[in-house]
């Protein structure tokens, strides 16, 4: 059963045209902790800077987003199933009874609201909706949605981190990191741990090799990094821009190594822009 963490409603005596409710979940791929959903209808005026944008991409900054959503938004519901649930229901069905909770609670308030899920699947045995792939990029509700939702599950896994601290849920939020699948081989699966999903992860995790370049290579990938840029500017977005320029300066003006995420990082997106191995 799907259960509501936090709801706010200030619909009430307010006119629906104009108005659409954002539909968005987090925790889906996440080994350990609830799946989490959300519902957020907004102003169609609601002054919130940056929306919409990729909850993953706030780091620091998502506390104060959330918050402000949180106190400008129509309506707000959060809704999770906790890992029990979520073993014993699955994915797929998981997922529609998360859609579903959220969609009925926003409609018991506003009735002929019209929604909009992210993603390709659209809530079951619910009208005038649409579902739109990569609406949290699009759609500022849908954004703000998943927001507030991973803002809450993130707080939610340092909280019960504290509980179960050899875990160090704070740091993955229950992702299947190198760490954590090293920590569950260490210690078992945990309470908080959806049982099935971790035992299949523990059975077909493999490591990511380790990089590790000298300063010739990381040099000789930025070359080639460069020359694609100037090629063709928009094949980097702003954020791998400006790692980019951190990398060169760091590299190339004062002859040092990136440390080893930089280095992940960097191989990473010289492996996918650039479509050729670095022999090392």
């Amino acid at each position: 059963m799907a259960e509501s963490v936090l709801e706010i409603n200030r619909l009430k005596g307010r006119p629906l045209d104009n108005l659409y409710a954002g539909i968005d979940e987090v925790a889906v791929s996440t080994l350990a902790g609830p799946m989490v959903c959300a519902v957020v209808v907004l102003p169609k005026v609601h002054g919130i800077g940056g929306l919409p944008v990729d909850s993953k991409l706030l780091h620091q900054s998502i506390n104060r987003m959330s918050d402000l959503i949180l106190e400008r938004a129509l309506y707000v519901d959060i809704v999770k199933l906790n890992a029990e649930e979520v073993d014993r229901l699955g994915e797929r069905k998981s997922l529609r009874t998360l859609w579903k909770a959220c969609a009925d609670h926003v409609r018991k308030h506003a009735p002929s609201i019209e929604i909009i899920i992210d993603g390709k699947h659209e809530v079951p045995n619910i009208t005038n909706q649409q579902a739109i792939i990569k609406a949290d990029a699009t759609h500022d509700n849908v954004s703000a949605a998943a927001i507030v939702a991973k803002c809450w599950t993130d707080n939610f896994m340092r909280e019960v981190g504290r509980m179960y601290p050899e875990y160090l849920f704070g740091k993955h939020k229950g992702y299947p990191t190198d760490e954590h699948m090293a920590l569950l081989r260490r210690y078992g699966i945990s309470p908080l741990h959806r049982k099935q999903d971790t035992e299949l992860k523990m059975k077909t995790h493999k490591p990511k090799e380790k990089i590790r370049l000298n300063l010739q290579e990381a040099t000789s990938i930025l070359m080639q990094m460069k020359e694609s840029l100037t090629k063709d500017p928009l094949k980097f977005n702003e954020k791998v821009q400006g790692f980019l320029k951190r990398m060169w300066n760091k590299v190339m003006v004062f002859k040092k190594l990136p440390s080893d995420n930089e280095q992940q990082f960097l191989y990473s997106i010289f492996l996918t822009v650039c479509h050729k191995r670095h022999a090392h």
